[in-house]
């Protein structure tokens, strides 16, 4: 079994809680992408980051706030 060393906040969907730091990770995080139309709910997903290929502006990243998706360039609402 692979071990993993982690040293930044990270939650998992089974319940794990550790942390994870860039050097950990080989220094590149990809996040998970979703078509604006196919985003999963910002209720459901407080705290979250994704990126946004299709965007009214164009791609970006989005974080939820518990209520919406807002791009992290100008914290509005996605659209």
């Amino acid at each position: 079994m692979a071990a993993t060393n982690f040293s930044g906040p990270v939650v998992s969907a089974n319940g794990f809680v550790g942390t994870v730091s860039t050097s950990a990770i080989g220094g590149v995080m990809k996040l998970p992408s979703y078509a604006k139309a196919s985003v999963p709910p910002a209720a459901s997903n407080p705290g979250s980051i994704i990126y946004v290929p299709d965007a009214a502006t164009g791609a970006t990243v989005c974080y939820s706030n518990g209520t919406n998706w807002l791009r992290v360039d100008t914290s509005a609402v996605l659209s």
